[in-house]
C-alpha cells in the first residue's frame, strides 16, 4: 500500500531501529530485508546514525554504545564458532582422504 502512494515527486522517509528487532532469529526483520533488497537502487539511501546522533541523556548514549558493543561482540563470537567449525570439518576431511 505505500508504494502506490508515491507520486512521481514524492520524497518519503521510512525509519526503523535494526537493534530493536525482537523476531525471531529464523525470521528476517522487514526493515533489514528492506535495505538489502533495495539500497543499491538510485533515489533511495540508507542513513545509519550512531549513539553520536542522539541528542538525549547521556545515559542514553551510553545505553546504546553498550548495545553496539554487545552486538559487535556477538558478531565475533559467531564468526569464530564458524571458523572453528570449518576448521573442524576440514580435519575431519583430511582425515578421511587419509584412509
Amino acid at each position: 500500500m505505500f508504494l502506490t502512494r508515491l507520486g512521481p515527486s514524492a520524497k518519503a522517509i521510512i525509519t526503523g531501529d535494526l537493534s530493536q528487532i525482537d523476531l525471531p532469529y529464523t525470521q528476517q526483520s522487514g526493515l533489514k530485508k528492506s535495505i538489502d533488497m533495495l539500497d543499491h537502487l538510485d533515489g533511495i539511501t540508507t542513513v545509519y546514525l550512531t549513539a553520536e546522533d542522539v541528542v538525549r541523556h547521556r545515559l542514553v548514549k551510553e545505553i546504546i554504545k553498550a548495545y553496539q558493543e554487545m552486538d559487535e561482540r556477538a558478531v565475533a563470537k559467531k564468526l569464530k564458532e564458524q571458523e572453528e567449525r570449518e576448521a573442524r570439518e576440514a580435519q575431519k576431511n583430511e582425515k578421511s582422504d587419509l584412509t
